[in-house]
């Protein structure tokens, strides 16, 4: 008789748990009971053709090998309603931060439904309130898609404080993803070869980069990556490289803002080429020669700097052959007031006489069009997940307020006790090497400052690829900041370099006839 209480009572508190995590986003419990999602059923039209499909809204939970819970990671699944084949591929995405969510590439770019864009609004009624509308660009036709909060972003959280400093770093962020991974294709029972795709932005390249390797560790290759305003090396201190890599991203700047001589205000890539090719040879010879350059070479080096980036041979003079980003930014519209925004150029702001630190939530170029404040009210309205748990992001925002200035921010979290050099191009060269039909694309925006393009060429001519293993990665420069999809035509542009990537990726290498 007590085995049957027990039994009862067992079956009746599994049946409530069911119930439960069926329901847990229309309740006040939070976080729900276990990982079962919240599904819904939706429709998209995409070139005039109607897509249904499924999203998933729910957590995994990370446990260790004593099955002792460690962090729970949030995430956004969307299946369309074609039948499941091996083939199909499935794609991870993630923003960068560190410490960003994924609402970005989550409602601005890849996703089904996306915020509206500036021009889309009438010119009576600016933003806000922000309004979201078919995303006409979306991937969904083309790939099933997984959006992931990292833990410590968005809904993700660990299960206990003291577990944060394990995922709040280099090494640890790329292994909690990986692992989110597993347990991803385990729960949905995808196939072993199904064609897994990795997009990660900014910081997120870095996380994209290692987790490609780490996956083929585990005997899970991918079939491409998809690395969108890539951060691959980092010093965490000014160095020679990054002055020269900066240089062609000050040429386009000033000629957005009509800052150069008129002989190379007349064609963009022929200026921007110009100026790489002097910041490559002439600029770095200089660098390197350092106190032992000639006063009549360094004179010259100054003329051409100022000519290549709009900046004054006076405040070249003063500051020296090395100008940094915030410098740039502050003093190309100087006389004007004015500040470049550091994530596109294009965008403005009044100065003060006194900025101090540089506040990213302070920067134009930092409007995201909404992405930001529409991702809970989509969760809430369109996936049925009813929370006032904070949706997380980078700049901080949480209760209580921090007692020291950037307290509360994510990237202020970060442990870089490894070294603050991370140079993530090692392991993506290692993955590329291991997996000879993996794809990588590599997007860069050229107006943006802050992962400037020439960098990332830099890092990928610096990879040590053999010439049929460099040749499966593509280098593309967008016209666009670092965010390179704010707009409807690098949308499109991003997607059909995507669906390109795709095709190459499953196409399988010809034979050797020998």
């Amino acid at each position: 008789m007590h085995t049957r209480l027990e039994t009862a009572r067992f079956l009746a508190a599994l049946a409530a748990m069911s119930t439960a995590s069926a329901a847990w986003a229309q309740t006040s419990s939070w976080p729900p009971p276990t990982d079962a999602p919240v599904v819904t059923q939706h429709q998209l039209t995409l070139d005039g053709s109607p897509l249904k499909y499924t999203a998933r809204a729910g957590f995994l939970t990370l446990r260790d090998e004593s099955n002792t819970a460690h962090a729970r990671i949030f995430y956004v699944y969307y299946q369309s309603a074609n039948p499941k084949k091996s083939s199909r591929p499935l794609t991870f995405a993630w923003n960068g931060g560190p410490g960003s969510n994924a609402s970005l590439l989550h409602l601005g770019a890849l996703g089904p439904v996306r915020v509206k864009d500036l021009a889309e609004y009438s010119s009576g009624a600016p933003p806000p309130p922000y309004q979201l509308t078919d995303n006409e660009s979306a991937w969904l036709d083309k790939t099933d898609l997984v959006f992931v909060d990292p833990v410590g972003t968005g809904y993700s959280y660990p299960v206990e404080t003291r577990y944060g400093k394990e995922f709040w770093s280099p090494k640890g962020d790329i292994a909690s993803i990986t692992e989110f991974i597993r347990l991803f294709l385990s729960q949905y029972d995808y196939a072993q070869e199904t064609p897994i795709f990795l997009v990660g932005e900014s910081y997120g390249t870095i996380r994209a980069a290692g987790v490609s390797a780490a996956l083929g560790d585990k005997g899970l290759n991918v079939a491409g990556v998809v690395l969108i305003s890539a951060a691959l090396q980092s010093t965490g201190a000014r160095s020679d490289v990054e002055a020269i890599s900066l240089v062609p991203s000050y040429t386009a700047a000033a000629f957005e803002q009509k800052r150069l001589p008129a002989d190379l205000q007349q064609n963009l890539d022929a200026a921007v080429q110009q100026s790489q090719e002097w910041a490559s040879t002439k600029y770095s010879v200089a660098l390197l020669q350092g106190d032992r350059l000639a006063p009549a070479e360094r004179a010259s080096v100054v003329k051409d700097f100022a000519r290549y980036t709009g900046l004054s041979e006076e405040y070249v003079r003063q500051q020296g052959l090395e100008i940094g980003m915030e410098e740039f930014a502050g003093q190309l519209l100087a006389d004007k007031k004015q500040v470049v925004g550091h994530y596109d150029v294009r965008t403005t702001a009044a100065s003060t006489s006194s900025e101090g630190e540089y506040d990213p939530t302070r920067d134009p170029s930092l409007d995201t069009h909404g992405t930001g404040a529409m991702i809970v009210p989509y969760l809430r309205s369109q996936l049925d997940i009813t929370t006032d748990a904070r949706y997380a992001g980078p700049f901080g925002g949480g209760w209580p307020p921090p007692t020291q200035h950037r307290g509360d921010w994510m990237s202020v979290k970060w442990d870089w006790s490894e070294g603050v050099s991370v140079d993530a191009s090692a392991a993506l060269a290692r993955a590329m090497r291991a997996n000879k039909g993996m794809r990588v694309l590599v997007i860069s925006g050229l107006y943006d400052l802050a992962t400037p393009f020439a960098a990332t060429e830099y890092a990928f001519a610096h990879m040590g690829l053999d010439p049929a293993t460099r040749a499966r990665a593509e280098l593309v420069r967008y016209k666009a900041g670092h965010m390179v999809y704010l707009d409807a035509a690098t949308r499109k542009q991003l997607k059909r370099d995507f669906v390109s990537l795709v095709g190459k990726a499953l196409t399988p290498a010809p034979q050797s006839t020998r």
